[in-house]
């Protein structure tokens, strides 16, 4: 149990001394023997002194447990050896009697003669006479106590000034003299065994030294490696960091402290990533808001340029080409929906007469009068189209043939009242209509309802103009047949032109 304290005594001494030199060696690597500063080590620094802390506190721990453990089998060995040479002594003695002490005190001044015996005594139990040798005065009277029995121990003794404080082996062994005519006597014998531990520098050389020099190398190889792949890239980062001149927190001419720079480098980014986040938001927001109004703009602007392409300038309605982009997909949105679309065809009468009197003035007010009028009349989902000089075009979704005739018969009454007073000539200015619908003739393409209604006008003009007339689906058909048999007689006879 005290080898056991002694040890762990040694250790934390051992360890303390090694953590001592670490900082030793810190202190000498900034110059000054006090730290008056709380200034922090570069991580460099702090790895090596750290290893060389541990690696240190290891190998010095290492060496003392090692020296307590030889010290332990050094013991074992010693009371092991004076176990047997005193087991050798007493049977070799044995056979004398102690009714002859000097022969015995003979003996045994012959056996301290031996420098690892330094006492040796045999106490008769019979009549307490002790008889033996020492090498020093009191060393007799030291071990002349010992109990009956086979009994070895270390003790450490006073022994003079020759010898000083030592560790001895005693041991006590049971003989009978005379051949056993007495009692058992008592041989007690004081030894210095010497073993390989009592030469401290042969183990230092043999143990410590090549200890210390395989942790010196772990340290050397354990340096590196972390310098390669630890400290380097830290120190790497660390440069590009306080490259930049922006960080007012790094001063320039100071040790630099790796974590800290990298650290307040992180802190630092992340308070400008949430700035920039802010405005980066701010600026989306804006530009959102921005694109939102370009592209409203944009799109009332199209709408106006589209309306504009669409717009007859004289009369403020839609012109031909409406007719030509729209008109295919009312039609086929009126079909799909199962609803009637009326296209009504206009037509003015006698309106070469007004331009031949009048001029041509007049007869662009009564164009503009008419395209005002139809603005009025129509409702919003109704598209109003010139056609092409002084005819247009109505497409009426919804609405059958007959209501569109009552439709065109009002309008055509509210224009001649109105051009009574702004044209007054002779023959006087009229409406002729034709009107064709999905529904009252069967028409399956734009095209066909197109030419029924245009065959419709071609009837009210022909009764007489200044009239509404819905187109006959069996008149319109007829009249197609017979223009493709004029077609094709013509064709066949090419010299009837001639006739």
């Amino acid at each position: 149990m005290q080898s056991v304290w002694l040890s762990a005594i040694h250790i934390v001494g051992f360890a303390c001394v090694s953590w001592v030199l670490a900082w030793h060696v810190l202190l000498r690597e900034r110059n000054t023997f006090f730290m008056t500063s709380p200034r922090r080590l570069s991580v460099d620094s702090s790895i090596r002194i750290t290893l060389l802390g541990v690696m240190l506190s290891v190998v010095v721990a290492g060496i003392v447990l090692h020296n307590c453990l030889r010290r332990e089998d050094a013991d074992r060995a010693r009371e092991s050896a004076a176990v047997l040479m005193a087991q050798a002594l007493a049977t070799q003695y044995g056979s004398r009697s102690l009714s002859a002490p000097n022969e015995f005190r003979r003996s045994c001044e012959r056996l301290v003669q031996d420098s690892a015996i330094l006492a040796v005594c045999v106490l008769d139990p019979s009549s307490g006479d002790v008889v033996g040798a020492e090498s020093e005065a009191g060393l007799l009277s030291f071990i002349s106590g010992r109990e009956s029995g086979e009994v070895v121990d270390s003790v450490q003794y006073e022994a003079g000034t020759t010898r000083g404080l030592a560790h001895y082996q005693r041991a006590s062994v049971d003989l009978r003299v005379g051949g056993g005519e007495s009692g058992p006597a008592r041989m007690v014998f004081l030894f210095q065994i010497s073993t390989s531990l009592d030469r401290p520098f042969q183990q230092f050389w043999q143990f410590s030294v090549p200890m210390l020099v395989v942790g010196l190398l772990g340290l050397a190889i354990g340096s590196w490696w972390l310098r390669r792949d630890v400290v380097r890239p830290i120190v790497t980062l660390v440069k590009h960091i306080t490259s930049y001149k922006a960080h007012g927190w790094i001063t320039e001419g100071k040790p630099v402290d790796e974590l800290n720079v990298i650290a307040g480098s992180l802190e630092k980014l992340r308070e400008d990533l949430g700035i920039w986040r802010d405005r980066a938001e701010r600026i989306e927001r804006r530009m959102d808001t921005q694109i939102a109004q370009e592209t409203e703009r944009i799109t009332r602007d199209l709408k106006r340029v589209q309306r504009e392409v669409w717009r007859d300038p004289l009369t403020g309605i839609n012109n031909r080409r409406l007719l030509e982009e729209r008109y295919p997909a009312i039609f086929a949105s009126q079909c799909k929906g199962g609803h009637d679309l009326a296209l009504v065809m206009i037509d003015l009468d006698n309106f070469k007469s007004l331009n031949d009197q009048l001029g041509h003035a007049s007869g662009d007010k009564v164009l503009e009068f008419f395209g005002e009028l139809l603005r009025q009349c129509l409702r919003a989902d109704d598209v109003a189209i010139r056609y092409g000089g002084d005819e247009f075009v109505l497409l009426l979704p919804g609405v059958s043939a007959e209501q569109a005739k009552a439709t065109a018969e009002r309008i055509a009454s509210l224009f001649v009242q109105r051009t009574k007073q702004m044209a007054k000539v002779e023959p006087k200015v009229t409406l002729s209509t034709g009107i064709a619908s999905i529904w009252g003739n069967g028409a399956s393409r734009p095209s066909d309802l197109l030419a029924m209604a245009d065959h419709a006008l071609y009837k009210a003009k022909e009764a007489g103009r200044d009239r509404a007339c819905i187109c006959s689906t069996s008149e319109f058909y007829s009249a197609q047949d017979s223009s493709r048999c004029t077609t094709r007689c013509g064709e066949s006879t090419p010299g009837a032109s001639s006739l």
